[in-house]
């Protein structure tokens, strides 16, 4: 495994999710716990990167096997690979199906939403993705933080909003660098039948038939701020416009874009 290859592998629990500690209720129960099963069967991880390593979002499957998907690092694309984990001598144990590389992790419980490890000697942060559901966002209209974005934006978007409506999405954007400077991108929204506490956005427009976003609570609160995962799979596999996992802060506001 090369030294890139390496950085991604480590991803899921080798990272800084936010520098923060939130993420759910729960007293401070600082100190090394025993990792059981029941903290991964069918839950769904999430971890922000930092300049050593990239974004990810992790399903850990009861059948003991999973998927990560890893988001663009430096000049590396976007990964999904499966995984085979299992919990051995208080441990977490990852292999990755295609062969490069496994990893381990051991816990310190900062609470029960939060774990923190050390990875050649510095800490990391990994969050279960919090509980998510339909109506947690129906009727609302959130703010982007475009100035805390994690994804570069070269068309000059300076304003975005999302705005949920029962199972529709509405998505508003204002750049200034685009033939139509107020755009307005529709979106069907489900919860995900494939992976536990996100939900998945696909789009209306039949030009885009296929392409989705999930999202996954990070921490925070949708009633006032919260810090979301995105992950974005677009396109066929052997003509990808934009794969990604990223993070992104949301605002809840009482006006959409325009």
């Amino acid at each position: 495994m090369n030294k890139n290859e390496n950085k991604v592998s480590l991803v899921l629990l080798a990272s800084s999710l936010f520098l923060v500690s939130c993420g759910g209720s729960g007293s401070s129960v600082r100190g090394i716990q025993t990792l059981v099963e029941a903290d991964f069967n069918n839950q769904t991880f999430i971890v922000k990167g930092t300049e050593q390593v990239a974004d990810s979002f992790t399903f850990f499957n009861e059948s003991k096997t999973g998927v990560e998907l890893t988001g663009g690092f430096k000049n590396e694309s976007f990964a999904k690979k499966t995984i085979t984990w299992r919990i051995d001598n208080k441990k977490l144990h990852v292999t990755l199906d295609d062969g490069t590389g496994d990893y381990s992790f051991s816990r310190e419980a900062l609470n029960k939403n939060v774990f923190e490890g050390r990875i050649k000697g510095k800490s990391s942060f990994l969050h279960k993705a919090l509980p998510i559901k339909l109506s947690d966002l129906d009727g609302k209209i959130f703010e982007f933080d475009l100035v805390l974005s994690s994804v570069s934006d070269p068309r000059g978007c300076i304003k975005r909003t999302l705005k949920v409506i029962k199972n529709k999405a509405f998505l508003k954007e204002v750049c200034t660098k685009e033939s139509s400077k107020n755009i307005t991108v529709e979106e069907n929204v489900e919860e995900d039948s494939e992976y536990s506490n996100t939900l998945k956005f696909t789009y209306v427009n039949p030009v885009r038939k296929g392409d989705s976003i999930r999202i996954a609570l990070a921490s925070g609160d949708l009633n006032t701020v919260a810090d979301v995962a995105f992950i974005y799979e677009y396109g066929k596999a052997e003509n990808r416009k934009y794969n990604n996992v990223t993070f992104e802060k949301m605002t809840r506001v009482k006006n959409e874009a325009f």
